[in-house]
């Protein structure tokens, strides 16, 4: 996807950071997107597309979150240390992480 775009915020598992505290990457439960909307990757368009997803848990993006579980709220503020304003971190549901449909944007064209 968007091959030229910035991958400097991307990630899966979590680094040395993210292992000293709770964190859905721990266990390979989420990943970042970096926002990088010249070369293809609006994360404000990307983390409501992503919402469309069934195995998706919560986003959080741009200092707001949004969980899944308690929908009817929508995006809330968020109040990590990190406020996610240069990539927006997806947590996928346990259970469902080792599906591998595609996600709603792999059939998009940078």
């Amino acid at each position: 996807m968007c091959p030229n775009r910035n991958r400097e915020a991307d990630g899966l598992m979590g680094d040395a950071a993210h292992q000293k505290r709770k964190s859905d990457h721990n266990e390979g439960n989420a990943f970042d997107l970096t926002h990088d909307p010249a070369n293809g990757v609006d994360c404000h368009f990307f983390a409501k597309l992503v919402l469309l997803d069934y195995r998706v848990s919560y986003v959080i993006w741009n200092r707001q979150i949004y969980n899944t579980a308690s929908a009817g709220e929508g995006w809330r503020p968020y109040h990590g240390r990190n406020g996610h304003t240069h990539h927006m971190h997806v947590s996928i549901k346990a259970a469902l992480r080792d599906i591998a449909s595609p996600w709603p944007w792999a059939s998009l064209e940078c």
